[in-house]
């Protein structure tokens, strides 16, 4: 079964001829865990009582 992280793992033996195969499950990976990182930064700054000012 494909996913990502096999993607990334069967292109590092070929990394110096072929490193495009690398670079895109690689940029995927990377989009991904920002997004969930601005996702949860955002549901913190919302949702937290603490921060709320009044």
């Amino acid at each position: 079964m494909a996913s990502w992280g096999t993607l990334a793992n069967d292109a590092l033996s070929g990394l110096l001829s072929y490193p495009y195969q690398l670079f895109y499950p690689a940029l995927a990976i990377a989009i991904t865990m920002l997004s969930f990182n601005l996702l949860g930064d955002g549901l913190r700054d919302a949702l937290d009582p603490r921060l709320r000012k009044g």
